[in-house]
């Protein structure tokens, strides 16, 4: 498309005086001007046409201080021309199209220097508006490749750049004149539909794994660390691995979220063990589990005598203790907003009061924290600092729950065996094919810790050498009376008797940690004894 050359102009100034410039020499233009009604409406939609004597000339109307500019254009291209003259509204919608405030525009020279930027845009592409223009478009957009169609003339459409860490998608357009490249426009969404706004953030996912493979690559390393956050090959078990491998060497604040009983831990410890401070202490903080008092002492320290009844020695607090390292601290939701404020302050000094000191401590260690809660739903509340949420979680990982991923079972199952055999210095059982079935019917609300104790339970009860499903049967617990529920109704009372016996020999087994010689002790029986009942007990 050709946009025609400005072949002179003439000025029409507010005093009523008119000016010609450039190679106007037909008088007939200059009288065209006084026609007051061709005049007005080439002033009201500030583009117009004349023809005189076979020559035709689009006219631009420029409004000035001085008075209104008329530009003379020869050769411009038909379609151009006709949607200049036949559209009421052209030169708005051409200043829409350049000046969108969805969509930078930049344009460059056939010499790749930077001819144009939209002005509303001139932040976003970080240029100065005196110096920027003129200067060449690599030095001012730093990773812009619009240049590249200077070479090839080749329309880019469809492509995705990144800009300020976000693709957006652009399209780069040759400007043709006489079959010549002599620049080129570049358009940029900066406000991209949700179609595209979805895309978009999918490939930002993707550009940042494949940038996080290229660095495991560089270092040599042959598997992704973190391999022991979460177990199993589930898609949200590989993308705990996989987002805790990625968080661990960057050193900031992570915020596990995940609900009561994930092992948001072993993820934690995981970030520890990959990160820059692998060497220094893990120091794990359960906050639900203490009292306001107590928590803050366990936290920040206390000088001696700061608090009656403390220890008359100085107390280090896990802040103090973190030095170096990681502190951890589960269900961060916990803390008051006075913890809330003394542990940001920390964070951001880098040191800590004791409780009754007068000045601080070094204290520089990486916070991870954990919530099974909802913690801007607490800062909608009152009930938690937007500071303190904005500085625990520059990056969140959340912690799927076991329900959404029972094929990750057979995982957990081996293990947990594992950790069960190696605590009881026995060898791995055998496990039965009514088992899995078994586990992946139940609901486990409480996650993984409520399936390691109901592995470790059955370890302890089984008979060392297969696991069964009947292992795996909720027992009642603690022994509170005899009732009806002891044994099925109508069996009798020599039934309930010896359903209660079991009761009782499951709980000894249970705080004897499995041991079978320390439980017999414990009931008063013998050995002999208590491996009948359990092989009674067993189908």
């Amino acid at each position: 498309m050709k946009s025609g050359r400005t072949v002179g102009a003439i000025l029409l100034a507010k005093s009523g005086d008119v000016a010609v410039f450039g190679p106007l020499s037909d008088p007939r233009l200059g009288a065209m001007v006084l026609e007051r009604k061709w005049f007005a409406e080439v002033k009201r939609r500030r583009i117009g046409t004349l023809s005189i004597d076979g020559q035709h000339y689009t006219v631009f109307c420029v409004p000035t201080d001085a008075g209104e500019v008329l530009l003379f254009n020869t050769g411009v291209d038909d379609a151009l021309a006709t949607f200049l003259t036949t559209v009421d509204f052209a030169y708005d919608a051409l200043a829409g199209l350049i000046d969108d405030p969805d969509c930078a525009m930049t344009v460059i020279d056939r010499e790749g220097h930077l001819a144009y930027v939209s002005p509303r845009h001139q932040a976003f592409f970080e240029t100065d508006p005196q110096a920027g223009l003129g200067g060449s478009a690599r030095d001012i957009i730093g990773n812009t490749q619009l240049d590249r169609v200077l070479g090839t003339g080749v329309a880019e459409r469809g492509d995705v750049q990144n800009l300020h860490g976000v693709s957006r998608p652009i399209s780069r357009l040759p400007v043709m004149q006489e079959g010549k490249v002599v620049g080129a426009i570049g358009r940029i969404a900066l406000n991209a539909p949700e179609e595209i706004e979805g895309l978009t953030l999918r490939i930002n996912e993707l550009e940042r794994d494949v940038a996080f493979f290229r660095r495991l690559a560089g270092t040599g390393q042959a598997t992704i660390s973190g391999e022991e956050a979460l177990a199993g090959n589930s898609e949200g078990a590989r993308r705990v691995r996989m987002d805790a491998a990625k968080a661990g060497p960057l050193g900031s604040p992570v915020l596990i979220r995940g609900e009561a009983g994930t092992d948001v831990a072993q993820v934690a410890y995981a970030i520890h063990r990959t990160g820059p401070r692998r060497d220094g202490a893990f120091t794990v903080v359960n906050a639900a589990a203490l009292p306001s008092s107590m928590l803050e002492i366990e936290l920040f320290g206390c000088d001696p005598g700061a608090i009656a009844g403390a220890d008359a020695k100085a107390s280090k607090g896990a802040l103090e203790r973190a030095n170096d390292g990681t502190l951890f601290i589960e269900e961060i939701a916990a803390l008051s907003l006075r913890h809330q404020e003394l542990l940001l302050d920390a964070l951001y000094k880098r040191e800590v009061v004791r409780i009754g000191a007068a000045s601080g401590r070094k204290s520089d260690f990486r916070l991870i924290a954990a919530t099974a809660k909802n913690l801007h739903g607490l800062v909608e509340k009152g009930q938690m600092l937007p500071a303190f949420l904005d500085r625990i979680s520059p990056v969140v990982i959340d912690v799927p729950p076991l329900r959404a991923r029972l094929e990750d079972l057979p995982d957990l199952l081996s293990d947990f065996l594992k950790t069960a055999a190696l605590r009881h210095h026995h060898a791995m059982p055998d496990v039965a094919e009514d088992v899995l079935p078994f586990l992946k019917g139940q609901a486990w609300p409480g996650n993984d810790l409520e399936m390691r104790q109901a592995v470790e339970r059955a370890f302890v009860v089984g008979d060392g050498e297969t696991m069964r499903m009947v292992d795996f049967v909720p027992r009642r617990g603690r022994v509170r009376a005899v009732d009806a529920a002891v044994a099925p109704k109508g069996s009798g009372l020599h039934a309930a008797t010896d359903a209660l016996g079991m009761d009782l020999i499951y709980d000894a087994l249970e705080r004897c940690g499995g041991n079978k010689k320390k439980a017999a002790a414990q009931l008063g029986i013998s050995r002999s004894y208590l491996y009948k009942r359990l092989a009674e007990a067993r189908p």
